[in-house]
């Protein structure tokens, strides 16, 4: 009995060693860091569509971001949809726009948003301003 499990622990042991590591060629990037930040984001940015599209400057271009509602998705409950963040240049300026559509009714008046946004790359997080083009 011990015999047999001293050979099945070193068959195992050969079998492990014999199998190939496909994480051998990964490359790892370095990263910029995990810079996140938490924006207000109001009624001042709903568009003439009646959707909430905010622009927030960074100072980077990278396509690589990253939102969340946090405690406003239930707030609001199925009121609002998931929000989406897109790489824009405004007026010269780089960041992301932070796009919220109302499911239903269109959004409340005096509306307000709290949500978690990353950009990678980001140098810092601006002021939001209503990004009319969407």
């Amino acid at each position: 009995m011990k015999e047999s499990l001293l050979l099945a622990a070193g068959v195992l042991m050969a079998g492990l060693s014999a199998t190939p590591v496909y994480a051998q060629n990964l490359t790892a990037h370095v990263d910029d860091g995990f810079f996140a930040t938490q924006v207000q984001l109001d009624y001042t940015q709903i568009n003439s569509g009646g959707n909430l599209a905010a622009f927030i400057p960074t100072g980077s271009d990278s396509e690589v971001c990253l939102v969340n509602l946090g405690d406003s998705g239930t707030l609001y409950g199925g009121q609002i949809s998931p929000p989406v963040c897109i790489r824009r240049t405004y007026n010269g300026i780089k960041g992301v726009v932070v796009l919220i559509m109302p499911y239903v009714t269109p959004l409340l008046a005096n509306v307000t948003v709290r949500v978690t946004l990353y950009q990678k790359g980001a140098h810092f997080y601006g002021e939001p301003v209503l990004y009319p083009s969407l």
